[in-house]
């Protein structure tokens, strides 16, 4: 398992980083990343569909280090659910496989003082002070103890947060996006069904959310003819009103 990154100014690599057996295990799937803003700390979940570990990792960028915690804490792990979409209820194989996700979409606040992360399958919300998660000194008892569910949420994907403190939710199971606000209840922002799968999110500059639709019943362990046969997929976006 590779990081790579690269200079958008002239495509040139400027940092590579291959994860030791120890974090990257035998079946990881590193899967959403998040960078501090100061550019120096990078958290990866790490699903783990087929190993069935999975953990937050943590990069430490200017020490060449890294490490995974939390795997065998109930907040990166799944309640037993199992997502169903207008689609389908995500089972395969006739019943022998069901999409039972933990840990899966993460974002660090803007701030950069929390790392929030979402469990696909579970009905939380959670998040970790920054600088206890980038301590490598820090025992794993210590992170238990400092992790907090800040509310509840729909079965997720991907998630995003912005400087008001909001964390929008993808919710796969709704075509939608539901946003936990600092203070108050959680709520629905979006509900179309033209959205198949409610996937990654990124923020621009310009107050524009961007939704990735990836459709995984259309895609997951489908044929080349049915994918093609369930095009074209899209990229939606929404201006933010705060």
């Amino acid at each position: 398992v590779k990081l790579t990154a690269f200079d958008l100014s002239n495509d040139e690599v400027v940092h590579e980083y291959v994860f030791p057996k120890n974090v990257a295990e035998t079946f990881s799937f590193f899967n959403d990343l998040s960078v501090t803003p100061d550019g120096r700390y990078v958290f990866i979940s790490d699903v783990s569909f087929f190993g069935k570990k999975p953990s937050l990792v943590v990069y430490d960028m200017i020490e060449g280090k890294s490490r995974n915690v939390l795997d065998k804490h109930s907040s990166v792990r799944h309640e037993g659910y199992v997502p169903t979409t207008p689609a389908k209820k995500m089972r395969f194989l006739g019943g022998l496989v069901d999409l039972l996700v933990g840990i899966d979409g993460l974002d660090l606040s803007r701030d950069g003082q929390y790392i929030y992360w979402a469990p696909m399958g579970h009905s939380g919300l959670f998040r970790l002070p920054v600088e206890l998660a980038t301590d490598f000194s820090a025992s794993e008892e210590t992170l238990w103890a400092a992790v907090e569910r800040v509310g509840d949420k729909p079965l997720s994907d991907g998630i995003r947060t912005d400087s008001s403190g909001n964390v929008y939710i993808t919710d796969i199971e709704h075509s939608g996006i539901y946003v936990i606000p600092p203070k108050g209840e959680g709520y629905t922002l979006i509900k179309d069904s033209r959205i198949r799968w409610a996937d990654g999110m990124a923020l621009a500059g310009d107050g524009h959310m961007y939704l990735a639709d990836s459709d995984i019943p259309n895609q997951m362990l489908q044929s080349k003819e049915h994918m093609k046969k369930n095009a074209p997929y899209h990229i939606f976006r929404f201006k933010l009103l705060n």
